[in-house]
């Protein structure tokens, strides 16, 4: 199995979202979500515009190693997650990291437009199985007011965050 990721940016949910996106010998073009663009090798910088928010997601997947432990299934980074220049990670983290029993692996992130606030969504899967169809996720949900800044800025203050 190959980890990728496939996103959206929705004006008609006010969402923006990251799922897994796997790759088999089995299946080797799953279905993606409607909406969803599957993302490349490599590093992607995101932006969406949800109202009056900039949201700026920059995910990096790595391609499968020739060797080495869990190495055949990739591995994918997300690096910031920013909304009009406001940090929602602390620092990079896994996502849909199932190698190793590293913990219960991140299968989705959604930022939300809702009215004045933004909801920072992160959901887990308990013991977790690549080929369950439906598994059991556990979500956090982080409500922040954040005061929109011109898209700009948002993309000058992600810049400034990688140096």
């Amino acid at each position: 199995m190959i980890e990728g990721a496939q996103y959206a940016c929705s004006t008609k949910n006010n969402t923006f979202s990251v799922l897994p996106y796997n790759q088999s010998s089995s299946d080797p073009n799953p279905q993606i979500e409607p909406g969803f663009k599957i993302l490349p090798e490599g590093t992607s910088n995101l932006k969406c515009r949800l109202g009056n928010h900039n949201i700026g997601v920059e995910i990096k997947l790595g391609p499968p190693a020739g060797s080495g432990r869990c190495g055949a299934v990739g591995a994918i980074s997300i690096i910031h997650i920013v909304v009009d220049g406001m940090p929602l990670n602390d620092k990079p983290f896994l996502f849909h990291w199932t190698c190793d029993n590293f913990g219960n692996p991140v299968t989705k992130i959604a930022v939300r437009v809702e009215g004045k606030n933004v909801a920072y969504e992160k959901c887990t899967t308990e013991d977790f199985d690549p080929y369950a169809t439906d598994p059991k996720q556990t979500c956090f949900t982080k409500k922040i007011n954040v005061v929109p800044i011109p898209l700009n800025q948002a993309e000058t203050n992600i810049k400034q965050d990688e140096k």
